[in-house]
């Protein structure tokens, strides 16, 4: 295998082309009507023909159709219909874990309707540049990222980015008209750590209609917001992961930390999302995701993540939609008490099984997180039911169910399904806990259709201290309910049942969500 080919196999595991088809290429290509030759030119660094470490991507930016070339001769042709195009070229990926000498240049091809020769001369990029007031910060990464709006709305994202920004270069160039505010959307990122105090710094930069020529930008304390992010863990000895990403972009910096600890972030003005991993001491581990939410230079802002009760939540892009015969579902069963959607990073058993009226239609052995089911065009009652049970080393939340009925036929366009859940946040003392034989009062909160719709139109609670083998019904009032703890060394677990103005059911089923000292 040629090094051109190793490469491509690498390339692919970084370049995200969403929705995209990937057609072949090759140097001579016979024409059809209404199809025309592109040729693609590459000139490297050193005024030579680009190497084997170029490539080159062709997109149709009304339907998405995707041609890829990467020629060690400096040259290549795909044949293309008649259409507008982007076509972006880089030289020098060698893989997120090296540093890099990186070059990515774009252009522009509107209405292009005959054979078109275009050149991409590395010599005419410009570098990227970006800095952080704290002087004693080291750079982590370097990313990035395009994504295009297609004619049908969907959109096609490619990134790049290296783990070692402080000793990669990266080089942009954009030629050609722009594609509009809803068409292109550019970004360059990138991260920084100081090693002594543990203070992150994340900047992002965004350019809608056309991509990079350069970019020189300093990051000044007073331009940033500042994060104080309190990440919880349940004993001592716990490790987490986390990061800040920006909202364009899908891999990052990860500092790992002891828990429970606070960190502190400074962020460029946007929309960011964080994120955080667990390890406890004795091998449990989960995942949290916070919501996207934007940030303003000279702001400050604390928050929490990783407390329990962790139970069934419904983040950003979580719920219930149809588009033709596709059913997307996502819910995040272990979600902490501030809501940041959380997820079992293992797990000694899991199941999903879907009904249709009444019969089993679909199964699976792993947890439910986000995922697509294909379904019959006719109109259906279903059942949706998922049960994650956790390792042994879990102190508490040990096994979550949720069960959501609801009815679906075709659709014509994406739309809204119901789902509902029901969170108990009560405040819990270190390690999960609450003092014995005391009475806590539980915070009973729902989310999703039936929250929108101005409430359920039932809900009732049900309480174990056996981990769910008899369970005692507690009332709903004002938002919560009232649990007489068990003596010390017991747990609580919750069962709910709701319906909504629809006639939509949900039981969720969260054992040991708390334990007693």
């Amino acid at each position: 295998m040629r090094p051109g080919k190793e490469r491509r196999a690498a390339l692919a595991a970084s370049l995200a082309f969403v929705g995209a088809l990937l057609a072949p290429h090759g140097a001579a290509v016979a024409e059809e009507p209404g199809r025309y030759e592109l040729t693609v030119d590459g000139i490297g660094l050193d005024g030579a023909p680009a190497g084997d470490d170029w490539s080159v991507v062709v997109q149709n930016v009304d339907t998405g159709e995707t041609s890829y070339l990467d020629d060690e001769a400096g040259t290549g042709t795909v044949e293309v219909p008649a259409g507008d195009y982007l076509v972006t070229s880089d030289m020098g990926w060698i893989g997120t874990e090296s540093a890099m000498d990186l070059t990515v240049q774009t252009r522009t091809l509107p209405e292009l309707a005959a054979d078109t020769a275009i050149t991409f001369d590395a010599r005419r990029a410009e570098e990227i540049d970006l800095s952080v007031f704290d002087r004693a910060a080291e750079q982590t990464t370097l990313t990035l990222v395009t994504v295009l709006t297609r004619g049908d709305g969907y959109t096609s994202t490619t990134f790049w980015n290296t783990f070692e920004g402080a000793d990669s270069t990266f080089r942009t160039q954009h030629t050609g008209p722009s594609l509009g505010e809803g068409g292109l959307r550019s970004v360059a990122a990138a991260s920084w750590l100081n090693p002594d105090t543990g203070t992150e710094y994340h900047a992002a930069h965004e350019r809608t209609g056309t991509f990079f020529t350069g970019l020189d930008e300093h990051e000044r304390r007073r331009d940033l917001a500042r994060v104080d992010l309190g990440a919880r863990a349940l004993a001592g000895g716990a490790r987490g992961r986390l990061h800040f990403l920006y909202e364009l972009v899908h891999d990052g910096h990860f500092a790992e930390r002891e828990l429970p600890g606070t960190t502190t972030a400074y962020l460029t003005p946007g929309r960011w999302g964080y994120g955080l991993d667990v390890t406890e001491a004795g091998g449990d581990s989960l995942s949290f995701e916070g919501a996207l939410e934007r940030y303003a230079a000279g702001e400050r802002r604390r928050v929490e993540v990783g407390a329990p009760v962790f139970g069934p939540g419904l983040g950003a892009r979580d719920g219930l939609s149809r588009e033709g015969d596709e059913i997307a579902v996502g819910v995040g069963l272990f979600s902490d008490d501030q809501g940041n959607r959380g997820a079992a990073g293992g797990w000694e058993s899991a199941s999903v099984v879907v009904r249709r009226d009444g019969e089993v239609y679909a199964t699976s052995d792993r947890p439910l997180n986000r995922t697509w089911i294909e379904v019959p065009p006719e109109e259906a009652e279903y059942e949706l039911t998922t049960t994650v049970r956790r390792d042994a080393a879990a102190l508490v939340s040990t096994e979550v169910t949720a069960s959501f009925t609801f009815a679906s036929g075709h659709a014509g366009t994406s739309t809204e399904l119901p789902m509902s859940v029901v969170r108990f946040t009560p405040r819990l003392g270190e390690g999960g806990t609450v003092p014995a034989g005391r009475r806590t009062v539980v915070p009973v909160t729902v989310q999703g259709t039936a929250a929108a719709e101005g409430g359920p139109s039932a809900l009732s609670v049900e309480v174990s201290h056996d981990r769910g083998d008899t369970w005692r019904s507690v009332q709903v009032r004002d938002g919560a309910v009232a649990v007489d703890n068990p003596a010390a060394g017991g747990t609580v677990s919750f069962r709910a049942h709701l319906t909504d103005r629809g006639g939509n059911t949900t039981e969720l089923t969260v054992v040991d969500a708390y334990r007693t000292v």
